[in-house]
């Protein structure tokens, strides 16, 4: 199985900018789907689930997006917290989405973006 094993750049600048324009409450929730990545826990987990033969590789994959000022508020669209993106006006909308692609632009490449995100490659086997 694959876990997100750390906070990805992506996830950090959508956070950073939530915080600024929305809420710190509304970016703590952003970051939900990277809470769960602590490998101690995780093998504690396995093991208590009957796994004994277990392996765990942090690999890095490449997040390709396209251009910032489409891909941020289309990401955003599509979460839980949308309606409170949305809620904005378009001036505060559009600076928090610069503020975003800004926050990225060592990611940029042609036609977009490429994010790196580590992710666990967890192995277990039940002896």
């Amino acid at each position: 199985m694959t876990i997100w094993s750390s906070l990805p750049p992506w996830g950090i600048a959508i956070a950073d900018g939530l915080t600024r324009y929305v809420s710190a409450e509304i970016a703590k929730q952003s970051l939900g789907p990277f809470s769960f990545r602590d490998p101690d826990v995780i093998r504690g987990l396995l093991v208590e689930a009957g796994f004994s033969k277990i392996e765990m590789e942090v690999l890095v994959v490449e997040r390709r997006i396209g251009p910032a000022e489409v891909s941020i508020p289309g990401d955003m669209a599509s979460t839980a917290y949308a309606s409170d993106v949305a809620k904005l006006d378009i001036v505060t909308r559009t600076a928090m989405v610069k503020d975003i692609a800004k926050a990225l632009e060592k990611s940029r490449v042609e036609g977009g973006l490429a994010v790196p995100q580590e992710t666990l490659l967890i192995r277990a086997a039940a002896e």
